[in-house]
């Protein structure tokens, strides 16, 4: 039986809003978990790999039978009013403000003086996305877009899992023994926002779960898994770590992964080209953000005038 505090450990790897999102979907046998996952890297830009742990934590509340008790735990917790909102009518408890027919002036009680404050913080205004806040996501884009995915032979499959000391029908996370959801880069693909070399091959890749994959995103291996890092194995009590970086370890050594010369692999022009592509693209949301904030303010000013 799933207890609360798996619960919440299921959404905060899976992400409160994430949740509420796509429960429905995930409510619905007939969409598999690629598909929804899919959408969830398309909608937040996440990796796939991200997106297939998120949909693995939101169906295991649901075969747990705590749908419910999820969509409560979130209304009780310290997230985003529309989060809650959200996790409300999905459990059929909207209030009067959310109901068909807005209410009308009158039917808005007149703050007393002294409790404005009060009602002021009962509104929260939504932030302001700006078009420049991707341009990470962007980068990042950019760079995995170009990065080689060589599938392993099953001979390589085999040996890998032998250093890990794993089974194929029981693979576990390399980093803390829970059940791997993906393969993650042990020698990261960005860093400050620039491409490492290193590739997604199986002597870079080893079975991790969500918490663990998202914890030590572009972070090396070896310095995160010892760290006090939010979710890392050291700071979740995770026993035995010594024996897991020796295995890890060892198969770094079988590995013996090497970055790449990407650029001089690819040729100057084709690489030129590319990171051309990247700077108009970068050049023109910083323009387009500019332009935009100048539409909102006039589109404000004008309606602003208008009540």
């Amino acid at each position: 039986m799933m207890t609360d505090a798996q619960i919440r450990s299921h959404l905060y790897a899976a992400g409160k809003a994430c949740f509420v999102r796509y429960l429905e979907q995930c409510e619905d046998s007939t969409i598999s978990n690629t598909e929804i996952a899919n959408r969830i890297s398309a909608d937040c830009n996440y990796t796939l790999g991200s997106g297939q742990s998120r949909v693995s934590k939101i169906r295991s509340i649901l075969q747990a039978g705590k749908r419910n008790r999820a969509l409560e735990i979130i209304i009780e917790s310290n997230v985003r009013e529309r989060t809650k909102r959200q996790a409300r009518s999905l459990l059929g408890l909207n209030n009067e403000l959310t109901a068909t027919e807005p209410p009308t002036r009158s039917q808005v009680p007149s703050p007393v003086p002294n409790e404005n404050q009060l009602w002021v913080k009962a509104f929260q205004m939504p932030t302001v996305l700006k078009i420049t806040s991707r341009t990470s996501s962007i980068t990042n884009a950019f760079i995995n877009a170009i990065i080689p995915i060589v599938p392993p032979t099953v001979t390589e499959i085999q040996h890998a899992l032998q250093i890990l000391e794993m089974q194929p029908d029981n693979v576990k996370c390399s980093y803390c023994g829970d059940t791997a959801t993906e393969w993650d880069h042990l020698k990261p693909l960005v860093s400050n926002k620039k491409p490492t070399g290193y590739i997604s091959e199986i002597h870079n890749l080893v079975p991790a779960c969500g918490k663990c994959n998202q914890s030590k995103g572009n972070k090396l291996w070896n310095d995160w898994i010892i760290s006090s890092a939010k979710k890392s194995p050291k700071s979740r009590g995770v026993a035995h770590i010594e024996d897991k970086i020796q295995r890890l370890e060892d198969y770094e050594a079988w590995g013996k992964v090497q970055p790449l010369d990407l650029k001089g692999l690819g040729g100057d022009h084709l690489w030129e080209e590319h990171w051309r592509h990247w700077e108009m693209i970068i050049d023109n949301m910083i323009e387009a953000q500019k332009s935009a904030a100048l539409l909102r303010t006039t589109i404000s000013e004008q309606f602003c005038r208008s009540r």
